[in-house]
């Protein structure tokens, strides 16, 4: 891999990237840190902005990462000893070049918030939903699983969500076809459940985390500012990363389809 670091030098002041300190979870690669799971690694990069340039399993990618930013490596095999040949460039012109190696997870459940119609064109609280999907290989347990907002908690059902299946979150008075909101597919999935929220969720923007049955968080969604009415916040993509500022973007609201990106109400 050959790095020139004149184009990438001239975007801001040079800055170095110091390694990060990693979490017992994490494994180091280049000056980042990485939590390996099964068929991915989620890279978090350093404070310092950089160049990544990662091949190897059937990889090649070449990313621009801002500080701080993380980052998804995927597809990869589960259960397999991956060899990833890793380079980063800082802005002050420094190249790296490491190998990483680790031993991939066997295949899991990956559950992620990916859709959030929190200010409905019809009626509030009852038509707000939270959309789930499960990007993993095997069925997820959603038993003791909670969504919890700066109101509170708000435990799911006890069913199983199978791989690239959705689930929506839903209050019990909800209205599949209301004629206001677009509707889910008929076989979309409905989690009936008392309230969502402590008073339904704010139109104002505010961030929502999904915790499984040992209270972990797996899935978090952002607060944004207030969308249109109508209007959802979406993830990018079921591998789009917690924490990233472009990993989730507001449009038209999708229940139980693949999101649709760059689109907006008049």
């Amino acid at each position: 891999m050959s790095l020139d670091p004149r184009p990438f030098a001239m975007e801001s002041e040079p800055l170095r990237a110091a390694p990060l300190a990693c979490a017992p979870d994490e494994l180091p690669i280049g000056p980042g840190c990485a939590h390996v799971a099964d068929d991915r690694i989620r890279v978090r990069s350093a404070d310092a902005p950089l160049l990544w340039a990662v091949a190897g399993e059937g990889l090649d990618e070449v990313l621009a990462v801002p500080p701080g930013e993380p980052f998804v490596l995927a597809p990869l095999p589960p259960l397999t000893a991956v060899e990833l040949d890793v380079a980063t460039l800082d802005n002050a012109g420094v190249v790296e070049r490491r190998t990483f190696s680790a031993m991939t997870r066997a295949p899991m459940p990956h559950v992620v918030i990916n859709e959030v119609l929190a200010n409905p064109m019809g009626a509030e609280p009852s038509q707000e939903w939270v959309e789930l999907y499960n990007d993993g290989d095997v069925p997820a347990d959603l038993t003791g699983y909670v969504l919890a907002d700066v109101g509170g908690e708000t435990e799911l059902p006890s069913i199983f969500l199978n791989p690239g299946t959705y689930a929506l979150v839903v209050n019990e008075g909800y209205i599949a076809e209301d004629e206001l909101d677009p509707p889910a597919p008929p076989e979309t999935l409905l989690l009936r459940v008392p309230k969502l929220g402590n008073h339904g969720l704010s139109n104002s923007g505010e961030p929502l985390k999904l915790k499984d049955g040992g209270g972990a968080v797996v899935s978090r969604s952002p607060a944004l500012p207030e969308p249109k009415a109508g209007m959802s916040l979406a993830r990018v993509g079921p591998r789009a990363p917690d924490g990233s500022v472009g990993s989730f973007v507001t449009g038209w609201p999708t229940p139980g389809r693949v999101n649709i990106m760059n689109r907006e109400i008049p």
